[in-house]
């Protein structure tokens, strides 16, 4: 078999976000997931924010739009 990604969720590609190291991809979606939970629900701007942050991230990596709810 192989070890392969070859999960339907695995997008391959060569971006910068790709060429991080894992550890910096974990510590970085367990700072946002510790600042998105920490952060009151009355301000909807930063959530704006949030999102905001997580397209420019996604288009860095080059994410299709909305591959990541068709892969479920």
């Amino acid at each position: 078999m192989g070890a392969g990604h070859h999960h339907r969720i695995h997008r391959p590609g060569d971006s910068p976000v790709h060429r991080l190291p894992p550890q910096c991809k974990l510590l970085a979606a367990a700072a946002f997931a510790v600042v998105v939970v920490a952060t009151p629900r009355e301000y909807v701007a930063a959530f704006a924010v949030y999102a905001a942050l997580l397209a420019v991230v996604a288009a860095v990596a080059r994410v299709p739009p909305g591959s990541c709810c068709a892969a479920w």
